[in-house]
């Protein structure tokens, strides 16, 4: 009984490590708290004392996939766009996702976190799921030592990236936003019927929602949001409403709504708009 009840806690030890990050080297991986980490991707040459720490939080990949890697071209196309001797910039993989080097004979890089393979957003969209990104984001702030961190979102990574600038005041000096869904119950009356969520989800999205979570945003830090006039998916009014929500608490905040739609690929001039703010 004895030897059975060891190899039970020995297991239960061993299943609770799972997910340690052991492999943490503040390029590939970064310690997201207790058993947990972030899988990440560098861009550019790295090195600690760089003016600019860029973080960029991707969009929801594909709601059928059950192995939802990232990058897409259009991240690194992006990203590569912001590299300069100032800058050391990241793509995270959000907790659930994993990152795939192309061409690399590495094996995939995961980051601790549930995701739902068919994009409940109750599931993939709650504070308890994307907190996980604080401490990852935490430590890499404290081990590059920047002037300045600036997180950039786009999507469901704008949704994550404003509410933790909300929730967490300090930690985060720009936060970009593009193309977010800033408060579901705003996106789904601009969505032409679209039913997407119940009354019960849309209750819990818009608790979570950076349109939520605004009230203690530090009065030092820079708020820009950035949006495709012609955004089919999350349409420009939603941006504006957050927008208004920032002015009137007399919050630093900058809109542009610019050619294009949703997707990055599809925004000509979306790096040359961030690039004015990285000076």
């Amino acid at each position: 009984m004895k030897i059975l009840l060891t190899i039970v806690v020995l297991i239960l030890l061993l299943s609770g490590n799972s997910n340690a990050c052991e492999k943490e080297d503040f390029t590939k991986y970064i310690s997201a708290g207790k058993n947990k980490c972030i899988a990440m991707l560098n861009l550019g040459k790295i090195r600690k004392g760089k003016k600019n720490l860029i973080v960029f939080l991707h969009g929801d990949g594909r709601p059928d996939s059950p192995r939802p890697g990232i990058p897409k071209k259009s991240h690194i196309r992006f990203a590569k766009e912001l590299i300069n001797d100032d800058n050391n910039t990241f793509i995270f993989a959000r907790p659930g996702y994993f990152i795939r080097e192309r061409g690399s004979s590495e094996e995939d890089r995961y980051s601790s976190g549930p995701r739902d393979a068919i994009k409940s957003t109750v599931v993939n969209y709650s504070w308890k799921n994307f907190q996980i990104l604080v401490p990852a984001l935490e430590n890499l702030k404290k081990y590059y030592k920047p002037e300045k961190l600036i997180l950039i979102g786009h999507s469901g990574g704008a949704y994550q990236g404003g509410t933790i600038h909300g929730k967490v005041p300090g930690l985060v000096d720009i936060n970009i936003l593009i193309s977010c869904p800033c408060d579901w119950e705003i996106r789904k009356k601009l969505s032409n019927g679209k039913k997407w969520e119940t009354k019960s989800q849309l209750k819990k999205l818009k608790k979570y929602s950076p349109s939520f979570n605004y009230e203690d945003i530090d009065l030092k830090s820079l708020n820009v949001l950035i949006v495709g006039k012609d955004d089919k998916n999350t349409a420009p009014g939603v941006s504006e409403y957050y927008y208004d929500l920032l002015l009137k608490k007399k919050l630093q905040v900058k809109l542009h709504i610019i050619d294009g739609g949703h997707g990055l690929r599809s925004m000509p001039t979306i790096g040359s708009v961030i690039k004015e703010y990285l000076k």
